[in-house]
């Protein structure tokens, strides 16, 4: 299964809605896009998981470049919607001490 994101904007906050499979072969590619655009936007950013059916270590690796980049504007990341083997490797991982992660997008909405 391919990887593909979708870009939102919903007010002051862009929603990059990730479907497929992260995993060390499209983690690269996960990371150069959404750098490419967290680069052009001066704007809070939410990852919605929702469609990611399994993360490799990699996967949330390449979280943290763009982490930098909003860090340097002054501007939240924050990941919603994931599932259970998601959430799992996310925490293993200690990204739940980097990152924050709501349950939905109306929840990661609200926190930002």
């Amino acid at each position: 299964m391919e990887l593909k994101i979708d870009f939102i904007k919903d007010n002051n906050i862009v929603i990059a809605k990730v479907e497929g499979i992260l995993d060390a072969h499209y983690a690269p590619q996960f990371e150069k896009k959404l750098s490419d655009y967290v680069k052009q936007i001066n704007n809070n950013l939410i990852i919605d998981l929702s469609g990611v059916s399994h993360i490799a270590s990699a996967g949330f690796g390449a979280l943290m470049p763009i982490k930098n980049i909003q860090d340097s504007k002054g501007k939240k990341i924050v990941l919603s919607g994931l599932n259970d083997n998601v959430k799992k490797i996310f925490n293993l991982l200690g990204f739940s001490n980097v990152i924050k992660e709501y349950k939905n997008i109306e929840e990661a909405k609200s926190s930002l």
